[in-house]
C-alpha cells in the first residue's frame, strides 16, 4: 500500500502503518493524507511513534527526518541498506541482489564452528538487518555448521536461504565430489532439518561428480523438486554445455560460478544465464588479495572514496542484471562496507575502464 506523504519521496524507506486490524507494507510517495486511527508508525529496527488521528504528513514527517532515526546517520543522511535492486528467481521468488555467503562464518579452513559464534550469528542477523534477504551456504561448510548457525542466528523462513549439496569434507580440509543421486536424497533431509525449514528455497548441486553421470545427479534434484523437498534448483561450478543438459530436466533458478573483474572466464555462462533469465551467483567476487595494487580499480575506488572490494561489488552489479553477488564474511565491519558498495554508482568511463581490466571482456 503506497503511503500518501505531503512533500516527501523516500523511495526506498519501507514504513509499516499497523492498526487493530490491518497491517500494510508501502512506500513513501505522492501527496498528503489522513490515518483514520491510533497506529504505530515504525522504522526498522527501534523507532516507534504512537499517535491518534492524525495528519499523515506531520506523523511521518517526524518519523523520516528525526536525527535520532536509526536509519539516519548523525548528518540527517539515511543510514546503510542494501541498495542492490532485485531479481526474481524462476521468476517468481524476488531477492535483493546483493546477497550474503555464510561460508566464512565456521571455524578455520571452513572445518568446525568459529571461535566465537554468538559473533557468527551476530553477523548475519546484522547482515539482514541492513535489507540482506538472500543468503548462500552448504552442506559441506563445516559441515553442517554454517546451516546450523543460520538457523540458530535468525528465522530463516524470513528470508530466501540457497543451500548445496554434492560435495564431502575431511579432516584434511579436502572438497571430495560426491553427487550420487542417494547421497543427494539423504543430504536434502538433513539441510531441511538443520535450517529448520519445510521446503529448501534454493537447493543447489555444489559441482558436477567426475564419478557420477551429471544429467543423473540433476535428475535427483528435479525430482526433488517435484516431491516438494525444494522450491527452485540451481547449479553450481557448470559449462555451458552443462547448463543446456540440466535445463533439459529441470528449470534452473541460478548457476554460481567463479567469477569477478578480474576473473571472467565463465563469460559465456554468464551470458547463457542473461539469455534464459537465470541467476548469476559469482563466488570468490571481490577476489580477495588479488586485486589489490591494480592501478585502475585504485584509481576508481579513490574518485569514490571508497575501497577496491568495494568498488569490485559495485562492477558486479553494473555487469549485469542477472548478477547475485554473494560476498561472505565473519566480519561486521567487512559485512557493512560490502552492502555499502550496492550504493555506489559508477560512471559510464569507469565501468569501461574496469571491464577492460580482464582478457575477456563484453
Amino acid at each position: 500500500m503506497a503511503i500518501p506523504v505531503d512533500g516527501f519521496q523516500y523511495a526506498s524507506t519501507t514504513v509499516r502503518i499497523h492498526t487493530v486490524e490491518t497491517a500494510y507494507d508501502g512506500q513513501l510517495t505522492g501527496n498528503h493524507g489522513l490515518l483514520p486511527r491510533e497506529v504505530s508508525v515504525r522504522l526498522d529496527p527501534l523507532i516507534y511513534l504512537t499517535v491518534g488521528e492524525t495528519d499523515a504528513s506531520a506523523l511521518i514527517e517526524r518519523a523520516v527526518t528525526t536525527r535520532d532515526n536509526p536509519f539516519r546517520d548523525a548528518d540527517g543522511a539515511m543510514a546503510l541498506t542494501n541498495e542492490s535492486g532485485t531479481f526474481d528467481l524462476d521468476g517468481e521468488l524476488t531477492v535483493n541482489r546483493l546477497g550474503f555467503g555464510a561460508m566464512r562464518l565456521c571455524g578455520e579452513g571452513i572445518i568446525g564452528p568459529p571461535e566465537d559464534e554468538q559473533y557468527a550469528k551476530d553477523v548475519v542477523q546484522k547482515a539482514v538487518d541492513l535489507g540482506v534477504d538472500f543468503i548462500d551456504t552448504a552442506d559441506s561448510y563445516g559441515p553442517g555448521v554454517s546451516e546450523r548457525l543460520l538457523r540458530e542466528a535468525i528465522e530463516t523462513s524470513d528470508v530466501t536461504i540457497a543451500t548445496k549439496a554434492g560435495l564431502l569434507r575431511n579432516s584434511d580440509g579436502e572438497w571430495l565430489s560426491h553427487a550420487d543421486p542417494d547421497y543427494i536424497r539423504n543430504q536434502v533431509l538433513v539441510s531441511r532439518d538443520r535450517l529448520g525449514v519445510d521446503s529448501i528455497d534454493l537447493y543447489q548441486l555444489h559441482s558436477p561428480d567426475p564419478d557420477t553421470p551429471f544429467e543423473d545427479s540433476v535428475a535427483a534434484f528435479a525430482e526433488l523438486k517435484d516431491e516438494g523437498f525444494v522450491d527452485h534448483v540451481g547449479l553450481s561450478n557448470v559449462s555451458v554445455d552443462q547448463l543446456e543438459a540440466a535445463r533439459e530436466h529441470v528449470e534452473i533458478a541460478t548457476v554460481q560460478n567463479q567469477y569477478n573483474v578480474l576473473n571472467r572466464d565463465h563469460e559465456d555462462v554468464l551470458q547463457a544465464c542473461e539469455e534464459y533469465g537465470i541467476g548469476f551467483m559469482p563466488y570468490f567476487p571481490i577476489a580477495a588479495g588479488s586485486i589489490s595494487g591494480v592501478d585502475a580499480i585504485e584509481e576508481v575506488a579513490d574518485a569514490h572514496d571508497a575501497t577496491v572490494y568495494q568498488i569490485a561489488l559495485a562492477w558486479l552489479l553494473d555487469h549485469s542484471d542477472v548478477m547475485l553477488p554473494i560476498p561472505g564474511t565473519g566480519s561486521i565491519e567487512h559485512l557493512e562496507a560490502n552492502v555499502a558498495a550496492s550504493s555506489i554508482s559508477l560512471s559510464n568511463a569507469e565501468y569501461s575502464r574496469l571491464a577492460e581490466i580482464a582478457s575477456i571482456g563484453r
